[in-house]
């Protein structure tokens, strides 16, 4: 059998960008929507908020129901 010499400088073909997975686009519909409206993001990297940010800044009483560990996430 013959073997065809192979050419290294030559280029592919291009890759495909992809898509965005469909809650992403939701999440950032609704960013957009929300800021619209005059909120602001605040700059955080944690998923996981405090019981401040969760209860305090809302206004929740410190006896309120939802405030118990078995009640929350």
């Amino acid at each position: 059998a013959e073997w065809k010499a192979y050419n290294f400088a030559t280029l592919g073909d291009r890759v495909g960008g992809g898509y965005l997975q469909p809650l992403v686009k939701v999440r950032a519909e609704f960013r957009k929507i929300l800021q619209g409206m005059g909120f602001e993001e605040m700059p955080t990297n944690r998923w996981v908020e405090t019981s401040f940010w969760n209860f305090d800044a809302l206004f929740q009483p410190q006896s309120h129901p939802a405030r118990d560990a078995h009640d929350t996430f």
